[in-house]
Parts: C-alpha cells; sequence; structure tokens
C-alpha cells in the first residue's frame, strides 16, 4: 500500500543558512521528497499559461474562426506562394505543408475527445480506401473513386475531416502516380471537395440520391477548375484570364469524366458506407 505523508520544515541553503522559504516534504513509497513554495509558484505559473491556451480552442468559435483560416486562407496561399513565387519549384515541401496543416482543424476538432483515437483509425481508412481504389481504377482515364470517398467523409465526419482525407489521399497517392507541382492543387481540390459535401450535407442523416448527384458535379466541375489553374501557372509566364478560359474548354471532356464517376460511385458507395459510419457513432460514440 502507498504510504504518503507531508509536512513542512525550513529549507536550508547550500551554506546550511536557515531561510523562510516553507518547503513541503512529501514521502510516497518510502521514498521522501522535497516540494519548495518557490517551485510551485513558478509551476502553478506555467500550468495558467497552458490552460489559457487550452481553454482559447475549447472555445466552439475560436476552433471554428482558426480552422477556417487555415483551409481557407493559410494553405491556399501557401499553394499560391510555390506556384508563382517558386514557379513550382519545392513543391514537395509545399505539399508536406499541407498535410500539416489539414491535420491542425481536425485535432484541434478532437481536443476534448475520449476517444480520438477510434477518429484516426477510421480517417486512416478512409484515406487507405481512396489512395487503393484510384490505383485500382488508374487504367481509365478520368474514371477515379477518390473525389466520391472524399465527399462521403466530409458527409460522415465533417468538414475537417473531410479536408484531411481529401488532402492526403492525394499525397500519398502520388507516390504510385508521381509527385510534382500538381500535387498541392491536388490535395486543395480534394480537400475543398470533402468541405464542401460536409456544408451541404446534415451530419448523422442518409443523403438523398438527388443531393449525392447534385454534390458529384458540383464537385468533379470544382476539381477541373482548379486543376486548369495549376496548367495555366504551369506555363510559366503569368496568370492569363483567356488561357484559363481555353484550358476550360480543352478539359471538358476530362470534366465529364469526374462527374460520371462521381456520380457513379456516390451511388454506389455513399449509403451503404455512410449506414455502416453512423452504426459505428451508435455504437463507439465516435466523431459525436
Amino acid at each position: 500500500m502507498m504510504n504518503n505523508k507531508a509536512s513542512e520544515k525550513a529549507c536550508l541553503t547550500p551554506d546550511n543558512s536557515a531561510k523562510n522559504i516553507c518547503c513541503k516534504e512529501v514521502i510516497i513509497d518510502n521514498r521522501t521528497y522535497e516540494i519548495h513554495d518557490n517551485y510551485i509558484a513558478k509551476h502553478i505559473d506555467i500550468v495558467k499559461k497552458e490552460n489559457f491556451i487550452v481553454e482559447f480552442f475549447k472555445n466552439k468559435w475560436a476552433r471554428f474562426a482558426m480552422n477556417v483560416s487555415i483551409i481557407f486562407i493559410f494553405i491556399p496561399l501557401l499553394i499560391m506562394i510555390g506556384a508563382v513565387v517558386l514557379n513550382g519549384k519545392n513543391y514537395d515541401v509545399i505539399a508536406i505543408a499541407i498535410a500539416v496543416l489539414c491535420m491542425i482543424p481536425f485535432f484541434m476538432s478532437f481536443e476534448n475527445s475520449k476517444i480520438g483515437a477510434r477518429e484516426l483509425v477510421v480517417i486512416a481508412v478512409m484515406v487507405a480506401l481512396s489512395v487503393s481504389m484510384r490505383i485500382l481504377f488508374a487504367p481509365i482515364p478520368g474514371f477515379k473513386p477518390i473525389s466520391a470517398i472524399v465527399i462521403i467523409a466530409g458527409i460522415a465526419f465533417g468538414m475537417e475531416s473531410g479536408f484531411m482525407v481529401g488532402a492526403l489521399s492525394a499525397i500519398l497517392s502520388n507516390m504510385y502516380f508521381g509527385q510534382g507541382p500538381w500535387t498541392p492543387f491536388q490535395m486543395l481540390s480534394w480537400g475543398m471537395i470533402g468541405v464542401l459535401a460536409a456544408l451541404l450535407f446534415k451530419r448523422k442523416s442518409m443523403p438523398n440520391y438527388f443531393m449525392l448527384v447534385i454534390v458529384a458535379i458540383i464537385g468533379g466541375v470544382m476539381f477541373s477548375l482548379m486543376m486548369d489553374v495549376y496548367t495555366v501557372l504551369s506555363i510559366g509566364d503569368g496568370w492569363s484570364f483567356e488561357r484559363y478560359g481555353t484550358m476550360i474548354i480543352a478539359s471538358v471532356p476530362f470534366m465529364i469524366a469526374y462527374v460520371v464517376s462521381n456520380i457513379v460511385f456516390l451511388l454506389v458507395l455513399a449509403r451503404p458506407i455512410i449506414k455502416v459510419t453512423n452504426r459505428m457513432r451508435e455504437k463507439y460514440g465516435i466523431f459525436e
């Protein structure tokens, strides 16, 4: 049995002269520890500073403002710096920085969660599913399920999770397809599709097929338009709206392929996967 007791005594300086500083002598498991008042005061001061920061981010609106700033301001700004200022160089550093940034909203959202490891496992499964299915359908140009999986993640788990699944799926699947200056744009595009899905659908509810078709169309068009921005910037002589319009017209066949693949995979996968995630939420309390 643990033997705990505490007593107070005068503390001595190194030259054994008494000081008017009180300290506590604590005995734990027959070992004696001295805790000085000046140390305690310092420790309490540090704890107060840490608690202020923690309490700030526990505030729902402060956390929401930070998440929105990261997703809609900091990450796009970082991509523009990489594309315009660095001319597509150091794209690997930019991609890794985006990967780190996209995790911050997720972890901030589950700061108070007691079962955060379970959410991480589910997100890892969704990322692995989207990456493996993108590789599986590689022989068919433009016909990829990754956008559909990202949309499902956004519907089932919310804005932060949807963005993280989209961004991580892009950088991880490109280890097979090839990394390049286009990777940060893909990360942003798929991440934004996840955010869009989270904003259009109510969590915990089963999406209807009409809305799934709508978000599939919007997601396919959005991805094509955002990647056309990369195409224009990659030419290297600045931005041109005329060139951007030309790129949009030229990419219409791919846009149609994106839309069709999104519709097919969403109609097949969305309701079954969301039904499973709803059961997991009820049974294990994840993403509450």
